[in-house]
């Protein structure tokens, strides 16, 4: 045997060794844990982030397309407004006309277009019948030098789309007379 001459400590075990290392490793998977889910959350919040931007970036062009023939409808229908009042024409006469001669089952749907002593309107009528009338009506009338319906549509559900010209006498002053 040997002989020592400074004699060892017997070494108790350490209870704060065991423990910590423990403690350090939970901590270490933990975070490593964490790490992974928020690399998953990130490429989970990246490839929305793609997403947005590729249907923010998509092309609009038909929408645009849409819209800019909507203001095209709307510059056309002011531009007619626009020469009526430039003209100073006094059109009231006309919806009097209208208000006072139009078939209930009769529906202007539209001012069309407006050209120089004519104006002309988009309809429809209920039926073929009706429309008949309605012409019959407004060819009575005084003070139009014509009232001509052209397009005319018969839809399949029975209904007539048209459009109809007025042309107003030249000395017409707004005065009608009724059947």
């Amino acid at each position: 045997m040997a002989i020592e001459l400074i004699p060892r400590r017997e070494e108790k075990p350490v209870f704060g060794r065991p423990f910590f290392l423990i403690i350090s490793t939970v901590v270490f998977v933990g975070v490593a844990a964490g790490v992974l889910v928020l690399e998953q959350l990130a490429s989970a919040k990246k490839d929305e982030l793609n997403s947005l931007q590729r249907t923010f970036v998509q092309d609009t062009r038909p929408q645009e397309e849409e819209l800019a023939r909507q203001l095209q409808e709307y510059r056309a229908k002011i531009e007619n407004l626009r020469l009526a009042l430039d003209q100073r024409q006094d059109v009231l006469w006309l919806f009097e006309f209208l208000e006072d001669t139009l078939h209930p089952d009769v529906f202007l749907t539209e001012f069309e277009n407006m050209r120089e002593n004519s104006f002309v309107f988009q309809g429809e009528a209920v039926n073929a019948f009706v429309l008949e009338q309605q012409r019959l009506v407004w060819e009575g009338q005084e003070g139009m030098q014509s009232v001509e319906l052209k397009e005319i549509e018969l839809l399949s559900s029975g209904r007539v789309e048209f459009q109809v010209e007025f042309v107003p006498a030249a000395d017409f002053s707004g005065n009608i007379s009724f059947l």
